[in-house]
């Protein structure tokens, strides 16, 4: 059965717990708190500055996924254009390929070609270079400072919440199990952090 099927009533069956510190998630909503995904003041920078170098540029936001999924990146992708979500956006299906992007290493140095995005959306579970060590790589470059980075992933451990959080990640987010909930989250990135 397909995962994106509009069928919510399936039980995903009990998680499993760990034992690690209780971090609360970062929110998608701006200014919300103490709701588990608040915003933090260095995203609250992060979206001015993206709100003015939209407004001077008149560019449209550019997103860049990060999914080893072809089925959930085209999921996004289908998404985005029923919300009428109108971005420039760049898919790539490897942490490897994430960090030469970002860092402008092999054949992503034109930034005419490849320029940076403004919001980073990383699957966390990604084979090879895991979605955490990228973000790891993203918080240690000073050229990136700055990146809105958004957790879209599939797990629900909270090893994984802590060490994003720790990672200063700007929002934790599951991903939807169907489209029409896919579409709304595509909806709340742009009314929050895209139209800010």
């Amino acid at each position: 059965m397909n995962r994106f099927s509009d069928d919510s009533s399936q039980d995903p069956g009990p998680r499993k717990k760990s034992k690690v510190p209780k971090t609360p998630q970062k929110s998608l909503r701006k200014g919300s708190s103490p709701d588990p995904l608040a915003v933090t003041p260095a995203a609250e920078r992060s979206l001015m500055k993206l709100a003015k170098r939209l407004s001077i540029t008149q560019e449209k936001p550019h997103i860049l996924l990060v999914e080893d999924s072809s089925e959930d990146a085209e999921l996004l992708e289908s998404a985005l254009d029923a919300a009428q979500v109108d971005v420039r956006l760049t898919k790539l299906n490897s942490g490897q390929d994430a960090i030469y992007y970002l860092t402008g290493l092999a054949s992503n140095a034109d930034r005419k070609k490849h320029p940076l995005p403004d919001i980073l959306l990383l699957d966390l579970g990604l084979p090879g270079i895991s979605g955490l060590d990228v973000l790891k790589q993203v918080r240690a470059q000073a050229a990136l400072d700055g990146l809105i980075v958004f957790a879209l992933t599939g797990s629900h451990d909270d090893w994984d919440i802590y060490r994003a959080n720790e990672l200063q990640i700007d929002a934790y987010l599951l991903k939807p199990t169907t489209f029409a909930a896919m579409v709304e989250l595509v909806r709340e990135i742009d009314r929050n952090w895209l139209q800010a």
